[in-house]
């Protein structure tokens, strides 16, 4: 069996698997990994084959690019959102002649600088949690993931972008006025 005939025979499956991975971004993600097949060597796919384990790398490595800041997944489709999500920051500030758009652009390049350094999840549950202006509630109806998961992620995200000096409480207190 070629790759070819391998892709054709099992594409529907492997796209149900990349939409469970990356939800709506799941054709990009599977397409990508095709790509990464066929810059594999020959001898590599044709031993994947042979021992019929080329279903499990496929799914390996959708899942490793999906997860990892470094893949070219993330630095193709991920990245340009994240882009686009700082530009969209900057259209909104264009329009404030306040003066208030020059502190707020630093704390978002700050609060943007820390959650770089962050798990993937708690990042992008806090960034939407925030640009979106959700609650709880509605961040958990939208997203399916309960609302003490979301909470304790925020929470937490919430003390590692005040810094370690900053007691429990006090992070609560914020989230009781949120």
């Amino acid at each position: 069996m070629t790759l070819d005939g391998y892709l054709e025979r099992n594409y529907d499956d492997l796209l149900q698997a990349a939409y469970r991975i990356a939800g709506k971004d799941g054709p990009d993600l599977l397409h990508e990994v095709i790509l990464q097949l066929y810059q594999t060597k020959d001898e590599t796919i044709d031993g994947l084959l042979e021992r019929n384990q080329l279903k499990y790398w496929i799914l390996r490595v959708m899942v490793n690019n999906y997860n990892s800041k470094t893949s070219r997944y993330h630095y193709k489709w991920r990245k340009d959102i994240e882009r686009r999500r700082k530009f969209s920051r900057q259209i909104v500030e264009w329009w404030d002649g306040d003066g208030i758009a020059a502190h707020r652009d630093e704390l978002l390049t700050y609060i943007e600088d820390r959650l770089a350094d962050l798990p993937w999840f708690d990042a992008e549950v806090f960034a939407i949690y925030f640009e979106d202006g959700h609650t709880l509630d509605s961040l958990s109806d939208a997203t399916g993931i309960s609302r003490h998961k979301l909470y304790t992620t925020i929470r937490r995200v919430r003390k590692q972008l005040q810094g370690t000096g900053r007691q429990d409480s006090q992070v609560d207190e914020g989230d009781r006025n949120r």
